[in-house]
């Protein structure tokens, strides 16, 4: 899945392990209904147990931390707009929520 403004060529998919899809397949079983459907005459590997969220795994093998966040266009985008905002003669910063957080390194 992607999502809106994600494009397969900007976010490639992630080559993934057995581990990653059991966890998906166990995620997607607690989330039916009545009845998970898949492919007939298969045995999918579904884990079991507490299960740690998927996503920060994945990003990690594709890649994608701190730093790539950090240099993404679309939060240099909304720091533009911010910054915009901020000098703006009628805008007092009661206007405006903004959060700035820093990660140290160490």
């Amino acid at each position: 899945m992607r999502g809106e403004g994600h494009s397969a060529r900007m976010h490639p998919l992630v080559s993934g392990k057995k581990q990653h899809a059991a966890i998906a397949n166990a995620f997607t079983v607690a989330n039916c209904d009545r009845h998970w459907m898949h492919r007939p005459g298969i045995t999918p590997p579904l884990a079991s147990g507490r299960l740690l969220p998927l996503s920060p795994e994945l990003l990690r093998l594709q890649g994608y931390g701190a730093a790539a966040a950090e240099r993404s266009q679309r939060r240099i985008n909304a720091q533009e707009i911010i910054d915009q905002m901020k000098n703006e003669p009628d805008m007092t910063m009661d206007d405006i929520s903004v959060v700035s957080m820093s990660r140290s390194e160490g």
